[in-house]
């Protein structure tokens, strides 16, 4: 339960910073809250399904297998559903894409959206806490799902990489 309590600890911090930190970084921080030794943080990080350890360029910290600048990311099988609103019960979100986006046209409210605006409904609520993640807020979660969720990276338009001006062939310009 201990562990679980610093893994829930570790996805918020990182959730908070952009999704990711240094091993170094991380660890003062978990130290300074728990009292954590680098090995049992290390052992938490292990877990595949929450975290990605990226190595660092520095000399690997002795008796472990990654060095102190390594960047440890947050990860998470949570997805959106591609279906909603036309989906009634699955183990996605159902959540406005654009509202994570923070673009939704209906605005924050989603009194005129299709789509839910409430990260915590009873639906999204279960699903998060099947992933211990429902004390996250809506900021540290949209930017949890934006790093792990491919359906939410931006459409790559075809015409652009075709073509010799600035924007390819692209009929589309923004700035």
């Amino acid at each position: 339960m201990a562990n679980d309590n610093v893994s829930t600890y570790v996805t918020r911090l990182l959730c908070g910073t952009q999704g990711c930190l240094s091993f170094k970084q991380l660890h003062k921080e978990v130290n300074d809250k728990f009292g954590i030794s680098c090995q049992a943080l290390i052992d938490i990080l292990r877990d595949g399904s929450k975290f990605i350890i990226a190595q660092g360029k520095e000399e690997k910290i002795p008796g472990f297998d990654l060095s102190s600048d390594s960047t440890i990311i947050t990860k998470t099988s949570v997805r959106l559903c591609e279906s909603y609103p036309n989906c009634d019960n699955c183990n996605n979100l159902h959540l406005c894409k654009y509202f994570i986006y923070g673009t939704c046209p209906n605005g924050n409210g989603g009194d005129k959206c299709a789509s839910s605006h409430e990260s915590h409904s009873a639906h999204n609520l279960a699903i998060l806490r099947k992933n211990q993640l429902q004390d996250l807020d809506e900021v540290k979660l949209f930017q949890l799902l934006l790093q792990n969720d491919s359906s939410l990276l931006p459409e790559i338009c075809f015409h652009y990489n075709k073509g010799n001006e600035e924007y390819g062939s692209c009929n589309y310009k923004t700035k």
